[in-house]
């Protein structure tokens, strides 16, 4: 990807890319003595005009550019308007560059259109993959920011593509992991991987279906609600169907690289419990399919006897009590009663499992709970 601006008396062209070459290496210690005094850029010497924000077939004008060094003795190109940021050139290691053609092949050999290092407007995207859907794979190794990759991805779609970043980190999740379409893989351990050996350890996601309703609602695991609703936000259950996510293991780039462009896998954003913050997860379509009826409540559960539901009809997305309410105190229900004398309370609680006979949580006995839920599921019945 040529990182370009052109000098305007001239009309040359210089590449940040190509700085590695005598000819350009002069250019650019000419053009640098020119703009620039020390570190800083020379006042009215509008000389070089940056070409990164081109649009296809209409050059963008007054983009103006000074030429500097990092520390690491790197060309960048700096703009007078210190707003529209600065490009430098950067140098692909041997895993960027296996990484990116394993997934270039990996496109290729699934049907698909595969470009190589896409320009976009201000921006690019190390693979663009496309079929039905435009898929722009971002191999990254360096610690980005979650804004920079937010801002990236943000580019990329205004030109039509969903940016999909790969990251192999080891030592554990990048700091954009999850805020961003997120394919989280092991290292190649070789410059050449044959087909389906690299593997996708993290990134997908499944969605499973938990109904918001007692005795499982004030489970702490994960098929539990840990008592308080994730829609309502009260310690109460709504009897509504909620989401929850699963990580999708079986997949390697291969099975990613054929199935997102054809719209198999897709992203949505999932709220974090209480928090504002949204996670992005990459999920299959049907998955976000049902996310969505449930967003919008109008999911229906297809196999109401598998799942124990006591309706018999329609299952809708509100449905009756399935509270066990065989030892509640019926007379003081209508009295609405804010304060009962225990000693006039006799529950009697068992402290095993009606099904297997292990003992139970001593919390869950405090709420009245008689049986293990995956028992109570495995047994059937409502």
């Amino acid at each position: 990807m040529a990182i370009r601006a052109t000098e305007v008396r001239s009309g040359k062209e210089i590449d940040l890319e190509r700085a590695h070459e005598p000819e350009m290496a002069e250019l650019l210690s000419e053009l640098h003595r020119k703009t620039t005094s020390g570190d800083r850029p020379i006042d009215d010497r509008f000389v070089l005009e940056c070409r990164e924000h081109d649009q296809p077939g209409q050059p963008f004008h007054g983009a103006w550019v000074y030429l500097r060094l990092d520390p690491y003795k790197r060309w960048i190109l700096a703009h007078f308007d210190a707003t529209m940021g600065e490009h430098k050139a950067s140098r692909m290691t041997d895993q960027h560059r296996w990484q990116q053609d394993y997934w270039m092949r990996a496109g290729s050999d699934a049907g698909h259109a595969v470009e190589p290092e896409k320009p976009i407007p201000g921006a690019k995207v190390d693979v663009l993959i496309e079929g039905s859907v435009k898929i722009g794979v971002e191999v990254q190794h360096s610690g980005m920011s979650e804004q920079t990759a937010k801002a990236r991805t943000f580019k990329a779609a205004r030109s039509g593509i969903t940016r999909l970043w790969s990251g192999d980190r080891p030592v554990g999740p990048p700091k954009w992991a999850y805020r961003v379409p997120t394919v989280l893989t092991n290292e190649l351990p070789h410059g050449f991987a044959p087909r389906g050996s690299w593997t996708v350890v993290n990134g997908l996601r499944q969605l499973h279906e938990f109904k918001c309703a007692r005795p499982w609602f004030h489970d702490t695991t994960a098929q539990g609600f840990g008592g308080v609703c994730p829609h309502t936000r009260r310690p109460r259950p709504c009897g509504q169907w909620h989401p929850k996510f699963f990580p999708l293991g079986g997949y390697s780039v291969d099975d990613v690289a054929e199935q997102a462009p054809d719209g198999g896998l897709v992203p949505i954003e999932v709220p974090l419990g209480m928090r504002r913050i949204k996670a992005t997860y990459m999920v299959r379509a049907r998955d976000a399919a049902r996310f969505a009826e449930m967003a919008a409540g109008t999911f229906i559960d297809p196999d109401p006897v598998a799942r124990g539901a006591s309706e018999r009809d329609v299952v809708g997305p509100i449905g009756s009590c399935t509270a066990d309410v065989e030892r509640r105190l019926k007379e003081l229900i209508p009295q609405q009663q804010s304060r009962i004398d225990t000693q006039y309370l006799a529950l009697d609680h068992t402290s095993a499992c009606r099904y297997c006979g292990e003992p139970l949580r001593e919390v869950a006995v405090r709420q009245g709970i008689r049986n293990h839920l995956r028992c109570w599921q495995e047994s059937g019945r409502p």
